[in-house]
Formats: structure tokens, sequence, C-alpha cells
């Protein structure tokens, strides 16, 4: 009876550990801070240039809708690999800092999309298949549900935890929790 069980699949992995998936969120969200932001387009055009040869909507300061549905469906891809690392990852474990770490992840993320779009889905979004619809949820309540989640960060980045394999996983601190904790609270403060 064994023999029909060797029809797994190994390329559509269903469970991946959160040290395979936080540098690639980690990634994702530095790509999105810093790539396809609209001043980086529009301060080339200011002193037009022989070397610069772009054309079409870019030229004439034209946004188009796709480019906000772009980073709109971007952020919210990567939102969903966070909420992955936060839905299966705990404290008191070997990844025991991964959690706060991902909570900060979110609020950056949300704080882009927030910033950007005003009022987007939160309270009900990230939960893949099981709402394609969330509401969309007042930007002001999004900002205080974000401060809450830095809140809970730095209560897990000010307990004592297993490290892990985190100096080796986190492309921003190295797995420096005195940083992490420097670098939440810096964001709260941002967002005052």
């Amino acid at each position: 009876e064994d023999w029909l069980d060797v029809n797994e699949d190994p390329v559509n992995i269903t469970n991946v550990s959160a040290d395979l998936v936080l540098p690639a969120a980690q990634l994702g969200l530095i790509r999105q801070m810093v790539q396809h932001t609209y001043p980086m387009y529009y301060v080339q055009y200011m002193t037009k240039s022989r070397e610069n040869t772009s054309v079409g909507s870019d030229i004439t300061y034209l946004l188009t809708p796709g480019r906000a549905n772009t980073k709109f469906n971007s952020l919210y891809a990567l939102l969903t690999d966070v909420q992955y690392i936060l839905d299966n990852t705990e404290t008191g474990t070997r990844e025991h800092y991964y959690p706060a770490i991902a909570r900060v992840l979110k609020v950056m993320g949300f704080q882009m999309l927030v910033d950007l779009l005003g009022d987007v889905p939160f309270s009900e979004a990230l939960a893949g298949g099981a709402n394609l619809y969330p509401k969309y949820d007042n930007d002001r309540e999004i900002y205080e549900a974000l401060y809450d989640l830095l809140d809970e960060a730095s209560a897990i980045f000010n307990t004592v935890g297993n490290v892990g394999n985190l100096a080796q996983k986190d492309i921003f601190l190295s797995g420096n929790i005195e940083m992490w904790r420097k670098f939440t609270n810096t964001l709260k403060l941002r967002m005052l």
C-alpha cells in the first residue's frame, strides 16, 4: 500500500521555515522603498539631457493607474510573506525574534501603503484565499493599529530569547536585537 505515497510535489512546497522567508521579505520591502518612487522618476526630467531617452507617460508627468496598482499589488504580495512569518513562528523557540521583526516589516509596508493611498485594506487583509475582498479601513485607524504592532515588537525585543541563525538571515541588521529595538523606536517616532 505504501507504493502510492510517492506523489509528493517537490516544486510546490506548502511549508517553508521563517528563516527562508525573512530575507526575501526584507529584500522585497527595500525594493518597494527605493524602486519606482515617483520623485525618483521626475527628478531626472528637471534637466533634460541627451542621456535621458525615456518617452511616454514618464516624460509627460502622467501618472497612470497602472503605477498605483503595481505598488498596491506588490506591497500586498510582500505583506503576505510577512504575515506568513507571523503565522508560523512564535517566541520562546529558536525563532524567538522573528515575530517581532515581522511586525516591524508589516508596519513599514502598511505605512507605505497608507502614506501613498490613504484608506487601504488592513484588518481583513492578508487572509489569503479566505477573504478575496477585504474591507478598506480608515487610514487613522490603521496608523493606530501600526503603533500597537510596534509596541508588541518592542515588548518582544525587550525579552531575552534565542537568536538562532538570525545573524545570517537578517539582511537589515544582521540579527542585532539592540539595533532592532532602536529601529523600532525610530520607526514609531517617524510615524508621529
